[in-house]
């Protein structure tokens, strides 16, 4: 027989239970003796009364003249005390070994006499424990359970068998009556405690009837020490009331008593798979356990023990198969395994498998609800999780797992911490839950112990969801710029490749690579895609959307920012400088359509001073706003805002900008130079670029072209190595190739083109500008442009325009009317469809 698994120096360590029994083993066993010489006492008396019956019974077969007959019912009597007196001493051993033998003396008992009803109720009792084991089936205990009676053993054998068959229910009524009877024997008592202790286990619904089966379960064992049965049910119980070291403990005193038992080291193999200890050697244990005799139960939580070290190992196709056969072979009434399989399933993210396990009806109804609650959190439906947790008993350990774990997702950390708290009273070692407290902490607490609290969990256990993007979203934490590192990048890198749904990865990805992006603008529309895949994702987190909203303000489509930042506007969260740029895009959007400004941009400004918005970014908002009316009261209106800032703050670029933009607009173009210069005086270098673009767009106002294209071409240069968005930095290039081609200068504009797909090289209009810049100078090249502004955007007309303005260039005609072809049928204009469908024909 093998002997238990995992056995290391430090593991065999006494509970508190063990502990009591070595301090009172001389009481234990003073005890033991005068329970045995009570039963002795007992038995000896019923050999009396049976004695006193045979007696009178011959007396009237004497009467009768039936001497013959009364000496064999006097014989019969005496074997029958015999083998019960013999087997009533193996009954209280209570070994399998001992069993056997006991039942073996009883069944000769009931062959002498088939009625006596105390021998069938102790063959009864011995059936049941036997069963117990798998050492005896079921049916024999039906078979003598057949006949009826009321004795405690017989109600105690009823019991276990309804246990067995897993119906508890049956089971808990059986027990009550005998409780209600008094029974005071060793070897009922340890009996009515291994029931007690299955009806509570394997009560997932309710998790009060732990603590009495427990003590229960120590009472049986201070008073029947060797019944190695009732160490599997208390180590059990420990580990479903949270305390695993003290359930281990007793394990590794259960097996000191009964080295051979296998059940022992089935139940700490599955223990161990569970908090992912030791995986080797649960697989190597429970190989070994599975070459031996077991019982079908222990058989099969030692498959369960096996697939779930192998899925932890490595989760792939043949561990998942693997895991889910050995759950299949679970008995149905092992409710315990069932919700241990469950839990490593959910804990990993192989939702699939506990999709199929949690409807198979084998859990009871909370239970079962709480799990598909679980599920849709593992299945990153956080907010239907919360809601259907909202509707289960708040004080059930599982409900404040899952919604500990949920409230994480949703970034509610205080919330989470209390959840989580209680969730680890009852889930201790588990890593899963072990991340989110982490998570945690870094946002309440320290983040620098919790950055090393995840690196370490990520080490031991590295496909624990979440355990790659708690590093890198504790790195962030501990910045108070907000910023994502390069160190969370390799973090990133796995939660990208290992988590079913890394939304939070993505986010962060996204961000950090906007950060890389300022320096290699090639990187923008990678940041983009991880961006959009997070609102994929999550769209129901507005944060996700704000941050993609803003990026693609700055770099992208104007349209899809509003709309979604719009979205974005109601929650909570948003920033009140996002709601500001959605008020800016929504009336320049309104003033491109020739539309009127939305009535929300007044609710959005609002928002904006409640969300904390600066007042100066306010008035700066405000006044961009009233410009866009092109009016003279909007033009009033943005002068009064922003000239009590110029006042107070000399260096406010902003507002000097806006105030040179209304000097333009009432056509005071020497007070807005005067403006400008004021502005070059106060403005930090770095900072001068867009003050000489807006000098050269007052020297075109001015009409005076050739003062226009040094300021121009000053500012794009000034402008290019800004922060600045694309959109801005487009219409500078357009300004500075513009200005200079206007005095017939073409090396001006092909630098400027250059150095504007340098910075802007994701977006078509930049490789459009170039392409056309180029087309004198290096037409070839200039085609190259083209391709690829078409190559980034194929809806664009422009772009197969400049495609067929440098074959023209090239003399290739037959390729330019193709171009222009296509750029008529991707032209929204009917004029200039047939305007350019007129330059093809002429073309070929």
């Amino acid at each position: 027989m093998v002997r238990g698994p995992l056995e290391r120096p430090g593991l065999a360590r006494t509970d508190l239970v063990a502990e009591l029994y070595e301090r009172n083993a001389e009481a234990q066993q003073a005890e033991a003796a005068r329970a045995r010489e009570a039963q002795q006492a007992e038995r000896a008396q019923r050999r009396r009364a049976r004695r006193r019956t045979v007696i009178s019974s011959v007396a009237v077969i004497l009467l009768l003249g039936a001497l013959g007959v009364a000496g064999k019912l006097a014989y019969d009597a005496h074997r029958v005390g015999n083998a019960m007196e013999l087997a009533q001493g193996h009954v209280h051993e209570g070994t399998p070994e001992a069993l056997s033998m006991a039942a073996t003396s009883l069944e000769r008992a009931m062959e002498i006499d088939p009625g006596d009803g105390e021998v069938r109720a102790t063959l009864a009792l011995v059936r049941a424990q036997q069963a117990i084991d798998g050492a005896a089936p079921l049916d024999s205990v039906d078979a003598v359970l057949a006949d009826g009676g009321s004795s405690a053993e017989i109600a105690v054998a009823t019991a276990i068998a309804a246990a067995l068959r897993g119906d508890y229910e049956a089971a808990a009524q059986a027990i009550d009556g005998v409780q209600a009877a008094g029974v005071n024997e060793a070897a009922l008592h340890r009996a009515i405690a291994w029931v007690r202790a299955q009806v509570a286990l394997h009560d997932l619904d309710d998790e009060s009837g732990l603590a009495p089966a427990l003590a229960a379960v120590e009472a049986a064992l201070a008073e029947a020490p060797g019944w190695d049965r009732n160490y599997r049910s208390a180590a059990a119980l420990q580990f479903r009331a949270g305390r695993t070291d003290q359930a281990l403990e007793l394990i590794t005193k259960g097996r000191e008593l009964r080295a051979t038992d296998a059940g022992l080291s089935v139940d700490e193999a599955l223990y161990h798979a569970v908090l992912q200890r030791e995986l080797d050697s649960v697989e190597t244990v429970t190989t070994q356990l599975l070459a031996t005799p077991l019982s079908e139960a222990d058989a099969a939580r030692a498959r369960l023990a096996r697939a779930i070290a192998r899925y932890y190992d490595d989760p792939d196709d043949d561990a998942r198969s693997a895991l889910a056969e050995a759950h299949a072979g679970l008995p149905a009434r092992d409710r315990e395994a069932r919700a241990l399989a469950l839990e490593v399933a959910l804990g990993s993210g192989a939702v699939e498998l506990a999709k199929a396990w949690v409807e198979d009806g084998s859990l009871p109804p909370t239970t079962t609800e709480i799990h598909r609650a679980w599920i849709d959190y593992a299945d990153d439906r956080v907010v239907e999780s919360l809601e259907a947790l909202a509707e289960l008993p708040q004080e059930h350990p599982r409900v404040a797992l899952v919604q500990g774990l949920a409230l994480v997702e949703q970034s509610r950390f205080a919330e989470a911490r209390t959840w989580l708290s209680r969730a680890q009273e009852a889930f201790p070692h588990r890593p899963f839950l072990e991340v989110a407290t982490a998570r945690v902490d870094a946002q309440l607490g320290e983040p620098g112990p919790a950055v090393e609290r995840l690196e370490a969990l990520a080490k031991d256990h590295p496909r624990t969801p979440r355990v790659w993007t708690g590093i890198a979203e504790a790195q962030v934490a501990g910045r108070e710029d907000g910023e994502v590192p390069p160190s969370a990048e390799p973090a990133l890198a796995k939660a990208l490749e290992r988590e079913a749904h890394p939304a939070l990865a993505e986010h962060l990805m996204g961000r950090r690579l906007q950060a890389v992006a300022v320096d290699e603008p090639k990187r923008v529309p990678e940041a983009l895609e991880h961006l959009r895949k997070a609102v994929e994702l999550r769209g129901w987190v507005p944060a996700y959307r704000e941050t993609l909203g803003l990026y693609l303000a700055d770099v992208g489509d104007r349209k899809e920012a509003r709309e979604l930042l719009a979205s974005t506007a109601d929650a909570a969260t948003t920033q009140g400088s996002s709601l500001l740029r959605l008020a800016e895009l929504a009336a320049e959007q309104a003033v491109a359509q020739g539309e009127a400004p939305p009535a929300e941009i007044a609710t959005w400004l609002a928002l904006a001073a409640q969300h904390g918005a600066p007042p100066n970014l306010q008035a700066h908002t405000n006044a961009r706003i009233a410009l866009t009316a092109r009016t003279p009261e909007g033009v009033a209106q943005a002068r009064a805002w922003v000239e009590p800032l110029l006042r107070s703050d000399p260096a406010d670029l902003e507002a000097r900008l806006i105030l040179i933009d209304v000097l333009r607009r009432v056509g005071d173009l020497d007070g807005a130079r005067s403006e400008v210069r004021q502005g070059l005086r106060k403005a930090e270098r770095s900072k001068e670029g867009r003050l000489h673009v807006v000098m050269a767009r007052i020297e075109l106002d001015a009409g005076k072209p050739r003062q226009a294209p040094s300021h121009a071409y000053k500012g794009w240069t000034l402008v290019a190595d800004e922060p600045r968005p694309a959109n801005e930095l487009l219409e500078v290039a357009a300004l500075g190739i513009d200005a200079w081609s206007a005095i017939k200068n073409d090396k001006v504009p092909l630098s400027i083109g250059k150095g504007l797909t340098r910075r802007v090289p994701y977006r078509a209009e930049a490789w459009i500008l170039r392409a056309n810049a180029q087309r004198k100078e290096e037409p070839d090249k200039a085609c190259i442009s083209a391709d690829k502004a078409i190559a980034l955007d194929d809806t664009r007309a422009d772009a197969y325009l400049a495609r067929a303005e440098c074959k023209i260039a090239l003399r290739e005609h037959e390729a330019a009317a193709d171009a222009l072809e296509a750029a008529a049928e991707r032209s929204t204009d009917e004029a200039r469809q047939r305007a350019l469908r007129r330059r093809a024909r002429k073309l070929r």
